[in-house]
C-alpha cells in the first residue's frame, strides 16, 4: 500500500512538473497586459470518486495545474466524492447547467445523455487502452457535436481499465462457480454477462461497497483493480477474478460558455493541461496495472484466472448485445465505426 501511495503522489508531482516545465511562458499568466485588470474567476470541479483514489489525485493536480499557470487568474477547485451532493449520474446535468464548470463522469455516468460517447466502453468491445483511444479519436467529431447539444465539450480522456470481480467466500474455478452471488455493477450493462450463470446485478454507490461488502449486502463488487486497492477493497474481500467486462473510461467535460468567456490564453492553458491529463492517465495506468496484481496477492487476495472456454462464452452473451443497444439508443452509426476501429 505504501508503495502505491507513494507512486500515486509522484504522479501528482509529475503532473504540476510538466504543467510548470513544458508549457510556452507567454501563456503562464504574467504577459498579458489586460492581466492586472482582470478579475478572478473560480471554477468548480467535480470528481466521483473519493478523495484519496488516485483518479482523485490525478484530477485534482490537473485542477491545481491550471490554477497555478494562470497565477490564479482562473481557480479550479475540485470536490471529490460526497463533498458536493451529486451523483456521477448527474455530472453531464451539472456541467450543462453550470453547477459546476469541469465534471469528470465515469463510464455509465454520461451514456443516457450521449450514447455514442459510451460505445467504446461497451461490454467486451475494446480489449485495451489503445483500442479505446482510437475509437474514441474516430468518434470525436460525432461525440464534439452531441456534447455541444448540451451546452458542453468534451476535453478529454481518463482511464479506469484493468477490471477486476472483487469477491468474499469460497474461491471460484470457474466464472459458473458465482452462480448465486450478488454482485454490485455500476451499470446495467454487465447484466447479459451475468444473468445467465445466475449472478444477481445490484446497484451500490461507489461510498456504500466497502460496508455492503462487509454487511453482506452484496458478496462481490466489479470495478478497475487499481481503484479498488487505492479504496482499500482488498480488505475486505477474498479473491478477485481480473476480467475486463469493458474498457472503462472517463471523460473531461467543461461548460461551453464558461470555457468560451475566458480570455483566449486561459483557454488554451485548460486544453493543454486536459491533454496533459489524458496523457498521463493513461501512462500512468499501464504501469500500475503492471502492478496491482501482485499488490492484491501480497495483501492474501486469490488471484482466479478464468479459462478460455469460459471467455468465449462470456463474449458471445456480449456482442449479442451490441447491435439491439445501439438500435434503442439510436447510435448504429458510432457502433459501426468503433467496430471497424476495432475489428469485432
Amino acid at each position: 500500500m505504501k508503495k502505491f501511495l507513494a507512486l500515486t503522489l509522484a504522479l501528482a508531482m509529475l503532473l504540476c512538473l510538466a504543467a510548470c516545465g513544458s508549457k510556452d511562458s507567454t501563456l503562464d499568466g504574467n504577459n498579458s497586459n489586460d492581466a492586472d485588470n482582470f478579475t478572478p474567476i473560480e471554477w468548480t470541479a467535480v470528481g466521483y470518486l473519493d478523495s484519496s483514489n488516485y483518479h482523485s489525485v490525478q484530477q485534482k493536480a490537473f485542477c491545481d495545474a491550471v490554477t497555478e499557470r494562470t497565477n490564479g487568474r482562473l481557480t479550479i477547485n475540485f470536490y471529490a466524492a460526497g463533498e458536493l451532493p451529486f451523483t456521477g449520474y448527474e455530472f453531464v446535468s451539472i456541467t450543462s447547467d453550470g453547477t459546476a464548470q469541469i465534471t469528470f463522469p465515469g463510464s455509465g455516468y454520461y451514456d443516457t445523455e450521449v450514447p455514442s460517447a459510451g460505445v467504446a466502453g461497451w461490454l467486451r468491445m475494446c480489449s485495451n487502452n489503445d483500442q479505446v483511444l482510437a475509437a474514441m479519436d474516430a468518434l470525436k467529431e460525432y461525440n464534439t457535436a452531441a456534447f455541444a447539444e448540451y451546452g458542453v465539450e468534451y476535453l478529454g480522456l481518463w482511464t479506469m481499465a484493468g477490471q477486476g470481480w472483487f469477491g468474499t467466500g469460497a474461491v471460484p474455478t470457474q466464472w459458473s462457480d458465482l452462480k448465486g452471488m450478488k454482485f454490485r455493477t455500476h451499470s446495467s450493462m454487465f447484466t447479459p454477462i451475468m444473468t445467465p450463470y445466475g449472478i444477481e446485478p445490484v446497484s451500490i454507490s461507489w461510498g456504500e461497497v466497502i460496508p455492503s461488502l462487509q454487511r453482506g449486502v452484496c458478496n462481490g463488487a466489479l470495478t478497475g483493480m487499481t481503484s479498488a486497492y487505492s479504496s482499500g477493497w482488498q480488505e475486505v474481500t477474498d479473491w478477485v477474478i481480473p476480467m475486463e467486462a469493458q474498457c472503462c473510461y472517463g471523460l473531461i467535460l467543461v461548460n461551453s460558455a464558461a470555457l468560451a468567456a475566458l480570455p483566449e490564453d486561459i483557454q488554451q492553458i485548460v486544453r493543454e493541461e486536459a491533454a496533459n491529463y489524458q496523457e498521463v492517465s493513461f501512462s500512468y495506468n499501464e504501469e500500475a496495472n503492471a502492478e496491482v496484481l501482485n499488490q492484491l496477492q501480497e495483501a492474501g487476495l486469490t488471484i482466479v484466472e478464468l479459462s478460455d472456454e469460459d471467455l468465449a462464452q462470456i463474449d458471445a452473451y456480449a456482442a449479442a448485445t451490441w447491435e439491439p443497444q445501439a438500435k434503442e439508443y439510436n447510435c448504429e452509426d458510432a457502433l459501426a465505426i468503433v467496430r471497424e476501429v476495432v475489428g469485432k
